[in-house]
């Protein structure tokens, strides 16, 4: 079959509505989906000094990335697994080995735990250990 103007917009509008649905069916993950800004970040009470760029959480399915912008464009990324119990509203980030260690100097190798908190497009995530309480004040991006 010849290939003709008029099969180049049906063809454009399949590949369009296929590569969309990908992000749908399969990677939407409802309220946790997408990208997330850190508008502030707490150390016990006290606001931490700012980073040298703006820290970013991602979800999609069981991943989760961490990402620094900094102000010349570059990025610093690290990637982990994440996983929720619902029941306890805790959420749990999973960095597993030196190359994807978390980036924002809060995190730590291995298992954090954190409780979360939502309204609307404002997420909380507090995490607190022994030694100090840490909170995230995240807006959906």
């Amino acid at each position: 079959m010849k290939l003709t103007s008029k099969h180049i917009l049906p063809i454009a509008i399949l590949l369009a509505a296929a590569a969309s649905s990908c992000t749908s069916n399969d990677g939407n993950i409802g309220f946790w989906f997408g990208q997330w800004k850190v508008t502030s970040i707490t150390v016990d009470d006290s606001i931490a000094t700012s980073q040298d760029g703006t820290l970013y959480f991602a979800f999609q399915s069981g991943v989760i990335e961490q990402k620094i912008v900094y102000s010349t464009h570059d990025y610093t990324e690290a990637y982990g697994s994440w996983s929720e119990n619902e029941a306890q509203k805790t959420v749990t980030f999973t960095f597993y080995e030196e190359l994807y260690k978390p980036i924002d100097g809060y995190l730590a190798t291995g298992d954090n735990i954190l409780s979360y908190s939502h309204s609307g497009d404002n997420l909380t995530l507090t995490l607190a250990d022994s030694t100090q309480t840490v909170v995230f004040s995240l807006v959906k991006w």
